[in-house]
């Protein structure tokens, strides 16, 4: 299991469009397209269990790879969000043909349940949406990656935000910095997107 920390910044139209000029001429950058579904977890006996599992489907320069994950509640701070984090790329996409058999299996895997029990686990569709994202690699301390995400929902809304996940939360203070000078250089308010995707995604399927 990985403790994921991440800063979430919420950015407008004209911030992401700024944003990924700068970051594509300072820092080797690379874009991924993907395609999130997003699951909910139930116990026949005890209902829904706070896990938020999702497939991905990723797409960069014509290699496609699918991705499955499973993250706990997030234990928010007021500067970053971290929680428990898993994920592992699936060498047989045909295995998504069957999402309860999969998740079973990954969910017992990591512990999340009993291997005893797992047939008691199913999982419904919660919804689904597409992002298209930036990746930009840097060498500053801490940061595992700097994304840019440009969200499009199940309506046709969009949204944008930047997002940084680093690996220790001795770095916050230092990264903190580093994305304030950026900030400040243009022009964009630094302004903290407080909800998960997923939890917007269920505000844009009302």
């Amino acid at each position: 299991m990985n403790i994921e920390r991440e800063i979430k910044l919420e950015l407008t139209e004209d911030d992401y469009l700024r944003m990924r000029d700068f970051l594509k001429k300072n820092y080797k950058t690379s874009f991924v397209y993907q395609h999130n579904e997003i699951f909910n977890l139930f116990n026949i006996t005890k209902g829904v269990i706070p896990w938020a599992l999702r497939i991905r489907k990723e797409t960069e320069d014509d290699i496609v790879n699918y991705i499955i994950s499973a993250k706990g509640s997030a234990r928010k701070k007021t500067e970053y969000a971290s929680r428990i984090e898993i994920e592992e790329v699936l060498n047989d996409s045909n295995s998504i043909l069957n999402k309860n058999v999969l998740f079973r299996v990954f969910l017992s895997k990591h512990g999340i349940i009993s291997e005893k029990e797992k047939m008691e686990y199913f999982v419904k569709t919660a919804g689904k949406f597409l992002n298209e994202r930036l990746i930009a690699c840097t060498n500053e301390k801490g940061i595992k990656e700097i994304d840019l995400d440009k969200t499009i929902f199940p309506d046709n809304q969009i949204d944008f935000e930047l997002e940084i996940e680093f690996s220790e939360s001795k770095y916050y203070i230092e990264i903190d910095k580093f994305l304030k000078k950026i900030f400040k250089e243009l022009d964009i308010i630094y302004k903290v997107q407080s909800r998960s995707k997923r939890a917007r995604l269920m505000d844009h399927l009302k």
